[in-house]
């Protein structure tokens, strides 16, 4: 069996992706597939769960080997900082998804990530990360530039594959491209990746208001302070040079 990890630093449309591998004829995708995917992003980082994080590997592959497809795909932004173990360990083929530093901030901004609603487990920094020091005093931009700078420096730090998302699903020749790398069937020209809605349901946005909790609105770029400014520019310009991004 070809076991694939498809994982990214999140906002890259991984849910459609997976809805649409999941209708090639021979594989067999999940996207998150347990409710404990989400906190395991927060172990995953720290060394002191690494027996934690190994165990949880370790049952993946053993759900994925009980599949009666030739190939088991799992697209997993929470699984971001182990697909170097999963391909070492485990024989999987892993690929990365990144996105471009402005269209994601836009889009993270509107989730509840570090606002006082914020109820999820997530990326922090260490002690011996330089913006730990500044954590407490930082806005939510600058958090956030730096949740997403920590995500694509880690992917910039290993051998795995990276994608555009922008490239992957703009074309079914780009998504073949990540697909070939991972071993995958190709898709047909005509092909086209399901489209999901991933903002906040007007059920959600109902539940948000009633319990008065704070929906994040639309990222204005033009409100950003000097210092936020420079924290993008010193986040972004290495890494944007690196996954050939223009800024």
């Amino acid at each position: 069996m070809n076991k694939v990890l498809i994982t990214s630093q999140g906002r890259t449309a991984t849910l459609s992706l997976n809805q649409g591998l999941d209708k090639i004829g021979g594989v067999c995708s999940f996207h998150e597939r347990r409710s404990t995917d989400v906190p395991f992003l927060f172990y995953s980082q720290q060394d002191q769960y690494r027996t934690i994080t190994q165990d949880y590997l370790k049952e993946e592959d053993a759900f994925a080997s009980t599949q009666d497809q030739a190939h088991f795909v799992a697209v997993n932004p929470y699984f971001r900082f182990v697909g170097q173990q999963l391909r070492d360990n485990f024989g999987w083929q892993v690929a990365h998804l990144v996105r471009h530093p402005k269209t994601y901030l836009e889009s993270v901004f509107q989730r509840p990530i570090f606002t006082r609603d914020d109820k999820g487990l997530h990326q922090l920094p260490q002690d011996n990360d330089n913006f730990s020091t500044q954590w407490n005093n930082a806005t939510r931009f600058e958090k956030l530039c730096w949740y997403y700078a920590k995500t694509l420096s880690y992917f910039a730090q290993t051998d795995i594959q990276w994608f555009q998302y922008e490239v992957v699903v703009a074309h079914p020749s780009g998504l073949n491209n990540l697909l070939t790398a991972v071993g995958l069937p190709e898709v047909p020209a005509d092909f086209e990746l399901p489209r999901t809605n991933v903002g906040p349901s007007i059920k959600t946005k109902l539940i948000r208001t009633l319990r008065n909790q704070q929906i994040p609105g639309p990222l204005d770029w033009g409100e950003l302070t000097t210092r936020e400014q420079e924290t993008y520019a010193s986040f972004f310009e290495p890494l944007a040079s690196y996954f050939k991004y223009d800024l």
